[in-house]
């Protein structure tokens, strides 16, 4: 565990990404303000940082039903993510089934501008339940009705996500990244958190896939397989096509290297 009394701590990305979490109509919802510091040029949407919040809307829709548990992902499929120009995401979240030791749900993934909401991608995510092995508190500064704000008055992106993150650039050619495992990216449970796997799994697959095309690229499809936790460091991403007809899908994997290499998460990205 982080040593904190609270979780997260002061200075983490969920406060700087401005993450809230409510009860809507009888679901989880979550929102993500899109900040200057995450606009691109060809419109594309910030998979990691939406890929975080369907972690943690799904993870919080699951525990609101039977016994307390503590959800550990295993995997999650965002689909279509299309391009657009909105001021904040909106994930909402639906279980399709709990059981005793897993949970399956899905979520819906809205735009949302002055001009209206609408739908522009689909998630699906799987989680294993276990006892909670230990009680933190849920550091936030507003609470009420369920709704938690992580935002401090100071909280904010200074540069895109990536970089926020501490994300290195090892390779373009080879779409090869990596990152320390600090206070600022870990889960309640001291490991990297599920959604910076995302965001490695972004950055890795547009470098390569840039690279090779002569031009930028963007995420559209995620599907991320949880393996084990990535728990010492730096967390190395390496992205290569998935066959050598140099297709629109990309294999990333991500391994431990302070654990010998140990692969923790494997990825499969669509890009266009």
């Amino acid at each position: 565990m982080p040593d904190h009394d609270t979780y997260p701590p002061k200075h983490h990305f969920f406060r700087d990404l401005g993450l809230r979490l409510m009860i809507h109509d009888g679901h989880e919802l979550g929102i993500l303000p899109l900040q200057p510091a995450m606009a691109r040029n060809d419109q594309g949407l910030p998979m990691g940082a939406i890929a975080t919040l369907v972690d943690m809307v799904t993870g919080r829709e699951a525990q609101r039903f039977g016994d307390p548990t503590y959800p550990i992902t295993s995997d999650m499929d965002l689909r279509d993510l299309m391009p657009g120009r909105f001021d904040e995401i909106r994930v909402t979240a639906t279980l399709l089934h709990r059981g005793r030791r897993s949970a399956v749900l899905d979520a819906a993934i809205f735009g949302c501008s002055d001009a209206g909401t609408r739908q522009v991608g689909t998630a699906q995510a799987n989680f294993a339940l276990f006892p909670p092995e230990q009680e933190f508190e849920l550091g936030q500064i507003k609470s009420s009705n369920d709704e938690i704000e992580f935002q401090l008055p100071d909280s904010a992106l200074s540069m895109d996500l990536p970089g926020q993150l501490g994300i290195r650039v090892l390779s373009n050619e080879q779409g090869h990244v990596e990152v320390d495992v600090e206070d600022y990216v870990k889960n309640p449970l001291g490991v990297l958190q599920g959604g910076v796997h995302a965001v490695l799994a972004e950055v890795a697959a547009e470098l390569r896939a840039s690279h090779d095309r002569g031009r930028t690229t963007r995420v559209s499809d995620l599907s991320i397989r949880y393996l084990a936790a990535a728990r010492f460091g730096p967390i190395r991403a390496e992205a290569r096509f998935v066959d050598e007809s140099r297709s629109s899908l990309l294999r990333v994997d991500i391994t431990d290297t302070g654990a010998e290499g140990r692969l923790v998460t494997t990825a499969l990205v669509g890009v266009v």
